[in-house]
């Protein structure tokens, strides 16, 4: 799949009525922050304030182009950031894909996702296993590819262009720009290759700063599922039929990849023991060196 640089449109968008099929996402005060709509072969999709955005809903030549109509006094390297942070994220949904919320690191046991809502601690997390030497490869969103052609029996991630979204205080830990954007490439560029799943994590971080404990557990296929389904994306819910591809792609993912529920205190002063606990799991999951010397003899 290739993803092309976005381009700006003049075109009218649809006015994404609910009553006329659109679908709304509402943030916490009530207030829709994005909208779905289908017309014709186009997907229109909508971040309140900021642009509407349209492709193509068949990308048989496996190559997205996209538009977008940014609104009134909106920056359009915001409109770019949202493009290969979101919107790309949300088209490859359309293209078969399964994505989710969430940030994710290349380890010698495979990718290591890391979810859990907003605010959770996921890109911390992730820029501290990076430390260790972990390949930070998704944060935000994460692709899945549920059946790779390379190994249909393996779930794999897909990368795409991305940058850390540190907040203020994860950002100076790092020395990192807070709130960074992906900046427009200017070529087109492609979705990465197959990196075999290793695991999902699940985070729960505790309330309490100093007594909170580190707690790694593996889930149960029923209660793994939900919490993955949990964090999935749905860029149009009103599709019954991409839904059930969804639950179905959901239950083979649970069914091959472990998914473990993971507890620790939001202390940043505890930062290591988190960590050091995830770097453990890297090293359990990883498959063991061949001996020295255990090649074929001639």
């Amino acid at each position: 799949m290739i993803i092309e640089p976005l381009r700006a449109s003049d075109r009218e968008p649809p006015a994404f009525d609910v009553a006329a099929g659109a679908a709304a996402w509402y943030g916490s005060d009530g207030r829709p922050v994005a909208y779905s709509f289908v017309r014709g072969e186009e997907c229109w999709f909508r971040l309140v304030g900021l642009a509407s955005y349209v492709f193509p809903l068949n990308a048989a030549d496996g190559v997205l182009r996209c538009e977008a109509v940014p609104d009134p006094g909106a920056e359009w390297t915001e409109v770019v950031d949202h493009y290969y942070r979101s919107l790309s994220v949300i088209a490859m949904e359309a293209y078969g894909f399964e994505t989710l919320h969430g940030s994710a690191l290349r380890t010698p046991a495979g990718a290591l996702v890391l979810t859990a809502p907003s605010r959770m601690g996921k890109t911390t997390l992730a820029l501290a296993l990076a430390r260790r030497g972990h390949e930070l490869v998704a944060d935000d969103a994460v692709v899945v590819e549920v059946s790779p052609a390379a190994d249909p029996g393996r779930p794999a991630l897909r990368t795409l262009p991305f940058v850390p979204r540190a907040r203020e205080e994860t950002a100076a830990i790092f020395g990192l720009p807070v709130r960074a954007r992906v900046q427009e490439p200017g070529v087109p560029v492609r979705l990465g290759p197959p990196v075999p799943l290793a695991a999902f994590v699940v985070l729960a971080r505790s309330r309490d700063e100093e007594c909170g404990e580190v707690s790694l557990e593996r889930l149960p296929p029923t209660q793994a599922y939900t919490a993955l389904l949990a964090r999935a994306y749905f860029h149009a819910p009103h599709e019954a039929t991409r839904d059930r591809q969804t639950v179905a792609a959901y239950l083979r993912l649970v069914s091959r990849v472990p998914v473990y529920l993971f507890r620790y205190p939001s202390s940043l002063d505890r930062l290591e023991e988190p960590v050091s606990v995830l770097d453990a799991l890297v090293a359990e999951l990883a498959p063991a060196p061949e001996p020295v010397g255990s090649g074929a003899k001639p």
